[in-house]
């Protein structure tokens, strides 16, 4: 068995979702004290990384800002690429741990590769299922990550047979669950009602606050001009025929960062509008709503993460775990439909709120995260002499 903090291992995050997926394996990591973990964050702007580490309670090690460029160009890959390599320059982990495969998770897994340093990495079966359709670069780049790491987690035993598919080796895939699951756990006392009044003070009016705190409520997520006035005879119907439930409408530009400065006129005076809101109050906001509608990978993980059912019209944005969930349902873009769906999930919550206590339960013996960790510890040993052997093979030649 290894010494406590004999080994260490490295987590780069640069998003707030990678820390609805990290963060239970971060909390495992620190709790067995076998490794010494250097949680490194790049901060950009939209990203939210500060935020989402404060409402998971991980403190960063290390604090990059990359600024002024896409997280997907070439700018920014190189210079991400030049930190990590002069960072693991003073000091080289024994383990890189990263979660997906786009950006800054290729630019780490291959620059690691570069350095000698072995790679693990969750993989993203919600965004890849949708790029694969849509983005096929970002199929090879899923790829050339899947085959630099030596360890490679899959949430289900559909994603371990797409990535075998993909000529992924069968022998570095390893089924553990999907630790999103487990971040619900983490943040739910940052999530009750008192802690809901003091974020959402701050960006709505004290009647809009009230009527937040009194009724039950559906999230109505827009991402563009287009997506709302798309919703709009949806939420009028709302208003006009189903009074138990109020429409929030949460408005944001998701895949530019860009919102809104206004609310339309289509919306009725009774729906509430959003659109200023941080990390730590949209997930407040989600916690407590009765259902949300959404297209956006990230809001169905985050709504994944704090318990609330996401209705998600685009049905291509599933991957095949998020369809068998029970927390996610795919709908029609017919209004008509959508209006029932958030009915029936309205009548099947039959409380007021949806808060208030969750019984806290202990981490499972077998859960995603501590089988991660499990196997991680296991193979270190193995894959510490592994690579130390190919190291010297190379130089001697």
């Amino acid at each position: 068995m290894e010494e406590r903090g004999s080994f260490s291992l490295d987590v780069v995050i640069g998003h707030k979702r990678e820390l609805l997926h990290l963060a239970p394996v971060i909390h495992e990591l620190l709790r067995r004290k076998i490794f010494k973990v250097r949680v490194i964050s790049i901060q950009q702007p939209n990203c939210e990384v500060a935020d989402a580490l404060g409402l998971f309670s991980i403190h960063s090690d290390v604090d990059w800002k990359i600024l002024g460029t896409s997280a997907d160009s070439g700018i920014y890959l190189s210079e991400l690429g030049t930190l990590l390599a002069e960072l693991w320059l003073r000091r080289k982990p024994d383990w890189v741990l990263n979660f997906g495969h786009c950006g800054k998770s290729f630019s780490t897994t291959m620059t690691a590769f570069q350095n000698d340093i072995p790679s693990i990495n969750i993989y993203d079966s919600l965004r890849a299922n949708a790029q694969r359709k849509t983005e096929p670069h970002f199929s090879q780049a899923l790829k050339s990550v899947a085959i630099v790491s030596e360890l490679l987690f899959a949430p289900s035993v559909d994603s371990r047979n797409i990535l075998i598919q993909e000529g992924i080796d069968e022998n570095s895939i390893y089924v553990v669950g999907n630790t999103l699951t487990e971040s619900t756990q983490l943040i739910f006392e940052k999530l009750t009602t008192e802690n809901f009044t003091k974020r959402l003070s701050r960006a709505v009016s004290d009647t809009d606050l009230r009527s937040l705190i009194e009724r039950r409520y559906c999230v109505i997520h827009a991402e563009s001009e287009d997506d709302v006035k798309l919703r709009a005879p949806l939420i009028a119907r709302l208003c006009r025929e189903q009074q138990s439930v109020l429409p929030v409408i949460l408005i944001q530009n998701v895949s530019s960062g860009r919102r809104m400065a206004a609310a339309p006129d289509c919306f009725p005076p009774e729906a509430i509008i959003l659109h200023k809101l941080n990390y730590l109050q949209k997930m407040a906001l989600l916690r407590r709503a009765v259902c949300v509608t959404a297209s956006h990978a990230d809001t169905i993980e985050e709504c994944a993460a704090v318990g609330t059912r996401s209705l998600v019209p685009d049905q291509a944005v599933l991957s095949p775990e998020f369809l068998s969930s029970d927390l996610v349902s795919a709908i029609p873009q017919q209004a008509d439909l959508q209006f029932r769906a958030i009915v029936s999930c309205a009548e099947n919550l039959m409380r007021t709120v949806k808060d208030e206590k969750i019984n806290r339960m202990p981490a499972s013996s077998d859960s995603p995260a501590v089988r991660i960790v499990r196997t991680i510890s296991s193979r270190t040993n193995e894959t510490s002499q592994k690579w130390k052997t190919s190291l010297l093979s190379r130089q001697a030649v």
